[in-house]
């Protein structure tokens, strides 16, 4: 008896233990070892479905946080070019080199962790400057932005969390349903002998056939 690689998939591990579930239970003198391979094989495909349902979840909580991170960038750039609008676009203006230091385009193209720290470096200096008209007009505006924008960022780690967990949790199913069957595999051994519990199992060199249009067959795995 030889089990699916550990690098298989659960789906396939899943099919494995269907086939010998089914083998056991055909047989009177088997069919008892058939329902603690339908329970595990049920508890896995159970992880495999909350697993799958995680990662969905995880997928649209990053949707979402690109969003308000594009959201987030919209809000500065729209600063930066009132801003540029009201000095003549002359970017070495004392108003427009007071805030952007960096060029908002170095700013909004940093990665969310790295970009946290020149946001908040340029909310304070808009803060100080509350007098400014522009500055007061989208001073609002940015820290919507970011504030949304850290919401959907600590979302979308807790999805991530949760789809890791989901992960660990699907392993130790396989991990418990791959017990099953080595145990299966030994009572089968007592019951019926070696050679026939290997019967109860499916072979890992099986292939199915298709036939070609020459009238030959194929192998495929």
């Amino acid at each position: 008896m030889k089990l699916p690689s550990e690098g298989a998939s659960s789906e396939v591990l899943v099919n494995y233990s269907v086939y010998t579930s089914v083998r056991v239970a055909v047989k009177h003198e088997t069919n008892q070892l058939s329902a603690p391979i339908v329970n595990a094989c049920e508890a896995l495909e159970t992880k495999i479905a909350e697993r799958k349902r995680k990662a969905k979840e995880s997928a649209a909580k990053l949707a979402m946080r690109d969003e308000k991170n594009d959201c987030c960038d919209n809000a500065i750039v729209n600063l930066s070019l009132e801003l540029l609008s009201s000095t003549g676009n002359s970017r070495e203006d004392s108003r427009y080199k007071s805030l952007f230091t960096k060029t908002p385009s170095r700013i909004t193209v940093q990665p969310i962790k790295d970009k946290s720290s020149d946001v908040k470096v340029l909310i304070q200096k808009l803060s100080t400057n509350s007098g400014d008209a522009i500055y007061a007009k989208h001073l609002p505006l940015i820290q919507a932005a970011v504030a949304e924008l850290d919401e959907a960022e600590a979302s979308y780690q807790a999805a991530l969390i949760n789809e890791q967990s989901s992960y660990d949790f699907e392993k130790a199913s396989q991990a418990a349903l791959r017990s099953t069957l080595v145990r299966t595999y030994g009572k089968l051994i007592d019951i019926a002998g070696k050679k026939n519990a290997d019967n109860y199992f499916k072979k890992a060199a099986d292939k199915k056939k298709k036939e070609t249009k020459q009238g030959g067959t194929s192998i495929e795995p």
